[in-house]
């Protein structure tokens, strides 16, 4: 693994690149800046000499634009526009090559050779007249910045970074997976579909192969796969079966409904594969409105998908809709129709399966044919059609969901569509306190839809239906499709017109849209001779064996001690770095071990008595079917690892228990600790003083009940103490039988600060 600073402020570094995925994190950046100590403008950085330098991209970067202030000046100093793989470590080595002094005019200077990048330079950025930020190099020479796209993700081998380190959190024994870049739809409100385009995907062989060395590097038990359409994969069933012989789980979720009618031999598959809840994005509640937002979904593949789901053997259902503001009563009514036509099929198939409707707003995105649509910021727009989809919906006995807030809905709609420069409006804000944390702080919204309408950036064009020549945000930047093709699909979105999508279908040739996207014949090619290979009888056998197989897999245990900066850690983070050593210690057990856990200080029985510990534990390794146990035994053995007998061991008969303070704690604080721990537990003690020792002497009754044989608490010596402060202090040595409990330890007035002490435990098997 690649060693990790931590601890460092964040203006120590001399770059920082921001992945911004989500609008109203951009509330965020000023506050995380002034925290942090770093002046909050591009400008202000410069003239200062600064560091960090700070560049944001990620996949909101296209609508980024509430990061720039006026006179070209911007919270960041530069943007980058699409996509980063070797672009952005051609960056980054660019500027480690030159002195820290010369790094801003360095990064200016690679606008002229690289894809996606725009740097912000107050002395060379000019404000429009219309005061809608679209920057000029000179007022009579435009800039044009080209959408950063790279095209090698069919041909690299080596294009995802797989030894990245892993972090503290409940997400530390999942890795990811991207299967393809882009979209080959055109969903006419798919921000991500039309920023991300061509549609390119990665090769099954390299998939696999990056997915072993995640799994090497990582210690994940668990992957899941990223992409707009997992089904669009031309591989997507061999990969699944491939990658559960290197994984013991795999996810995948997102998939095109119309691909499951067509291929109802996939959901066989996926149902095989142990996928037992099926997200279906319908998005549009009428014939009508599945046409404005092109989906190419007409209500026969939306039935066909949902009967073949409810014929199997899965738990839920959720179908996601996006609700417009413009909905007409015959759009509710032909939903409330579809509403009783499922439940009929419900009952008839599957009456326990649970379904759940949820509701999204729509958020017109720029550089989607939708954003030449008017904008809704008034709540009465949407009171209407949110009362009467409610209504049909739970009516007919289903749960209904919406996805946000109004305020939040807001808010996002009008950082991603605003083109004026609105970053000092967000610095107030965040002065006030208000913050995107999950939710958006109350009144934050209020707050800066005030300031907006003083200054005027909400005026009546801002909020109406658009024409190409209106100055959207960005002005300056190339992505490939024309705005003028953008503006015909919304013109075609209005009148009811679906033009098929690129993506041929084995036989069944797609057509080229000459949106733009395509850049290289290869890529056009692709997309029109595209080809599912979809899984057969036999390929659904062997996914169905092969879980079953997982399911029942033999363990092996081994007692493996777990270092001091494990304390405290998550769960999923401890498992990590037990898998994470043993592929560093044996490399070959990487094709053999699924997962590993902890067979004893995670179980119920003990799982609540413990404050942060480390030292010996019991892990079950869970095997995949077939390996050979017997040469993975030998292998774990020579490399030192203490391997115990077949089967899970009962827990130990006694542990060792040595309680250390992170920070000096006088001895009296220990023993009232200590005294107020037994007395909880009923566990009658004596306690006697010695001069650099306490001594708890328990009761004959208390020994009997096996939690604590011994207890005594002393001072440091030269073994315990790395200074002489360390030396003053004092430890609380522990043997108990098979049953303890330590969180007396931190309870009530008496007790120690959970975050100063730790457990070091040690055991025999």
């Amino acid at each position: 693994m690649n060693s990790v600073h931590y601890g460092l402020p964040a203006s120590a570094f001399d770059l920082i690149l921001i992945s911004n995925s989500y609008a109203l994190e951009l509330l965020n950046l000023p506050y995380i800046l002034r925290e942090a100590g770093i002046p909050l403008l591009a400008s202000q950085r410069a003239s200062e000499g600064t560091r960090p330098l700070i560049i944001l991209g990620g996949s909101n970067a296209l609508a980024s634009q509430s990061v720039m202030a006026p006179n070209g000046d911007a919270l960041v100093d530069a943007l980058f526009f699409g996509e980063g793989e070797r672009a952005v470590t051609r960056k980054v080595a660019a500027l480690m090559a030159v002195p820290l002094q010369e790094r801003r005019k360095t990064l200016a200077s690679l606008m002229s050779t690289m894809d996606g990048l725009f740097v912000f330079n107050p002395d060379l950025v000019s404000q429009s007249a219309s005061n809608n930020m679209i920057p000029t190099q000179q007022p009579s020479q435009p800039l044009k910045v080209r959408k950063s796209i790279y095209h090698g993700y069919s041909c690299d081998p080596g294009i995802f970074f797989t030894d990245y380190p892993v972090f503290d959190s409940e997400e530390a024994s999942t890795t990811r997976i991207q299967l393809a870049a882009g979209c080959p739809s055109f969903c006419t409100f798919c921000f991500e579909g039309w920023e991300r385009k061509p549609y390119r995907e990665v090769p099954l062989e390299t998939l696999l192969d990056t997915a072993r060395k995640l799994k090497h590097n990582t210690g994940a038990d668990t992957i899941e796969l990223s992409g707009f359409n997992f089904n669009t994969h031309q591989d997507c069933a061999a990969l699944i079966t491939g990658l559960n012989s290197i994984f013991s789980h795999v996810n995948f979720m997102s998939q095109r409904a119309d691909i499951l009618a067509d291929h109802p031999e996939l959901v066989k598959y996926e149902v095989a594969a142990d996928k037992r809840s099926y997200t279906i994005g319908i998005e549009g509640l009428s014939t009508r409105m599945r046409t404005y937002y092109h989906k190419e979904l007409p209500d026969r593949k939306i039935m066909e998908t949902i009967t073949l789901l409810l014929k199997e053997h899965i738990r839920e259902i959720k179908l996601f809709y996006i609700l417009s503001g413009t909905e007409k009563a015959e759009d509710i009514a032909e939903f409330s129709r579809f509403l009783r036509s499922l439940d009929i099929v419900r009952q008839q198939t599957n009456p326990g399966i649970r379904f759940v409707f949820s509701f999204g707003l729509l958020v017109r995105m720029p550089f989607t044919p939708l954003c030449f649509e008017r904008l809704m910021l008034d709540a009465d727009s949407w009171t209407v059609s949110l009362q009467m989809v409610r209504e049909a919906t739970t009516m007919a006995g289903y749960e209904f969901r919406l996805a946000e807030d109004f305020t939040e809905y807001c808010l996002s709609q009008t950082l991603v569509m605003t083109p004026y420069p609105i970053a000092p409006i967000l610095v107030e804000a965040s002065r006030e306190g208000h913050l995107y944390d999950q939710s958006l702080t109350p009144g934050a919204w209020e707050a800066i839809r005030s300031r907006m309408e003083q200054a005027g950036y909400l005026p009546p064009g801002f909020l109406a239906e658009k024409t190409p020549d209106y100055p959207f945000a960005f002005g300056f930047l190339d992505t490939g499709t024309s705005t003028g093709y953008r503006y015909q699909r919304f013109l075609q979105a209005r009148s009811g017109e679906e033009t098929p999508s690129c993506l041929g279908d084995g036989a069944d040739q797609g057509t080229c849209s000459v949106c733009g996207a395509c850049t290289l014949t290869e890529e056009r090619l692709f997309l029109t001779h595209h080809s599912m290979h979809m899984p057969n009888r036999q390929a659904i056998e062997d996914i169905g064996k092969l879980m079953k197989d997982k399911a029942v897999a033999k363990s092996l245990s081994i007692q493996i001690a777990l270092p001091e900066h494990l304390k405290g850690t998550t769960t999923e983070y401890r498992d990590a770095w037990v898998l994470r050593t043993l592929f560093a210690h044996v490399p070959s057990t990487d094709s053999v071990i699924l997962s590993a856990h902890d067979a004893l200080f995670e179980t119920t029985d003990w799982k609540n008595h413990l404050i942060p510990w480390y030292g010996d534990s019991l892990q079950a390794l869970t095997l995949l079917p077939g390996s050979d146990v017997a040469a993975l035994r030998r292998d774990l053995q020579t490399a030192g690892i203490k391997v115990l007998p077949s089967g899970m061991q009962t827990p130990p008969a006694s542990f060792d228990i040595t309680i250390h303070t992170t920070s000096t704690m006088p001895r009296e604080q220990l023993e009232k600790a200590v005294a107020a721990m037994l007395t909880a537990q009923s566990l009658p003690a004596t306690m006697s003083r010695r001069q650099n020792a306490t001594l708890f002497t328990l009761s004959p009754k208390a020994l009997k009940k096996k939690e604590i044989l011994f207890l005594e608490i002393v001072q440091n010596t030269q073994e315990f103490a790395s200074d002489a402060a360390d030396r003053e202090s004092f430890r609380i040595v522990i043997k108990t039988g098979g049953k303890f409990n330590l969180c007396g330890l931190c309870l009530g007035k008496t007790g120690l600060p959970p975050n100063k002490v730790a457990a070091e435990i040690h055991f025999s098997v």
